[in-house]
């Protein structure tokens, strides 16, 4: 973890501490928080998988979408109430799309997409956008727009990893922790960190705007070391995530 959060370029400066509060170096720290999280999960992923193999029933070309696919026949193995949008290789397509983002791997996330298009709307070309930006943030029209459809369709969706995938997308509803597929401290700090903002323009509503002081405060402040419903004292990688948070804070 240190090994991750010191891979960070550092110009020299008169003022390290303007320097290191940059908005250039925290977009820094925070895409090396979010690969170290993604690193850990997909290293999680295989471990389930390899441990699992007879129920896994890992096959296929080698890569990060036969993983998951493997991963959810351990972790849902039947059918789930409320999915949205249809299966791939039976499993729920949204579903697949977010773990793919979890394992930090767009290119996966966007096979499955294109394989699903047809039962997905606009989400098709909103997450070509985000997948070439370089800050993985849509444009003003396109947030909007998803947001939009977000308060209209889905904010009541009893299809937990559609809305997670929305709200990671459009940074928007960051009220919600996602309870359902966010249950561990890691995953929490996954996708909270993902609906960072560094360049808001004041035109986003209070329920669609998270810049990383307000996540900070909450994490170190306010839950403390209870990290609302998600810490749990024995499991010692929530003590190193919230060391990991408080290193970019510092």
């Amino acid at each position: 973890m240190v090994k991750q959060m010191t891979d960070v370029l550092l110009v020299p400066a008169k003022d390290t501490l303007k320097s290191r509060t940059s908005v250039e170096i925290q977009m820094a720290f925070v895409r090396q928080a979010l690969s170290f999280l993604e690193n850990r999960y997909r290293n999680f992923t295989m471990g389930t998988v390899f441990g699992n193999l007879h129920q896994a029933q890992l096959g296929g070309v080698p890569g990060t979408y036969q993983l998951v696919r493997s991963f959810l026949n351990i972790k849902l193995p039947g059918p789930l109430p409320g999915m949205q949008d249809g299966e791939i290789e039976g499993q729920p397509v949204w579903a697949v799309i977010y773990y793919c983002l979890r394992c930090g791997d767009l290119n996966a996330a966007m096979q499955v997409v294109n394989r699903a298009q047809h039962q997905l709307g606009d989400f098709k070309s909103w997450f070509q956008e985000y997948m070439n930006s370089p800050d993985k943030r849509l444009s003003p029209t396109s947030e909007n727009k998803l947001r939009l459809h977000y308060r209209r369709a889905l904010r009541n969706s009893a299809d937990p990893y559609k809305r997670a995938v929305y709200c990671l997308i459009g940074k928007c509803d960051v009220n919600d922790n996602h309870g359902e597929v966010a249950d561990k401290t890691d995953d929490y700090l996954w996708l909270k960190l993902n609906q960072v903002c560094f360049d808001d323009d004041g035109s986003s509503s209070p329920q669609d705007r998270l810049t990383l002081p307000q996540l900070q405060k909450q994490l170190l402040e306010d839950y403390g070391m209870m990290l609302h419903p998600y810490f749990n004292p024995e499991h010692v990688s929530n003590q190193r995530c919230l060391f990991f948070l408080r290193e970019i804070s510092v």
